[in-house]
Parts: C-alpha cells; sequence; structure tokens
C-alpha cells in the first residue's frame, strides 16, 4: 500500500504477508507493506499482522515519512530490510500500545 498527499489510510484486522519492496528502475524501494509518505496519516488497528515482508532499503513491514497510529495487539514477525529494519520512522508514530515484535 502507497500512502501520498493527504490521505488518511485506516487498516483494521489485516494479515500482511510475503510483500516487497524491491529496487527498480523508476520505483521506490522502501515499505514492503507500507509506505506513509510525509502528509500520510496511517491507522493500524488492533488484529493486525505484518509476516515476513521486505524492503532492499528501509522498513521491511512499514517506512514512515507522516505520521502512524498503532493499536494494541499488533503484530510484526519476520520482516527485514536492507538498512532500517521492520519499521522506518521518519517524522513520528504517535501511539504505540501492545504489540509484538519477533
Amino acid at each position: 500500500i502507497y500512502v501520498t498527499g493527504s490521505t488518511n489510510l485506516i487498516v483494521d484486522s489485516s494479515t500482511f504477508t510475503n510483500n516487497k519492496a524491491a529496487q527498480t528502475a523508476g520505483s521506490g524501494y522502501h515499505g514492503g507493506a507500507i509506505y506513509n509518505g510525509s502528509s500520510g496519516i496511517l491507522n493500524i488497528s488492533s488484529g493486525t499482522s505484518f509476516l515476513e515482508n521486505s524492503a532492499t532499503t528501509s522498513g521491511g513491514a512499514i517506512y514512515n515519512a507522516g505520521t502512524t497510529n498503532v493499536g494494541s495487539s499488533v503484530n510484526f514477525s519476520n520482516n527485514n530490510s536492507g538498512f532500517n529494519g521492520k519499521i522506518f520512522l521518519e517524522i513520528k508514530i504517535e501511539e504505540f500500545f501492545s504489540y509484538t515484535f519477533i
């Protein structure tokens, strides 16, 4: 998912598995499952899982340059990237409650 502009995206009880942001000519390579641009607002509700996602550069599960709110019981398992791990946070995360990183 690519969030750009002043978009407000709500992710509720979803599963993201085996997504890849790979470097190719003319495309980005950040955020294996979700890329949240500088003006975007990403709200991730409880019961959401990010499993085995990857990115060539930053944010195996999520690349965040905007605002991200993460609810309770969000699972991050086996996500990876070339440089900046499971979640890349450029600006801020508003809330982190109960979450699992594996």
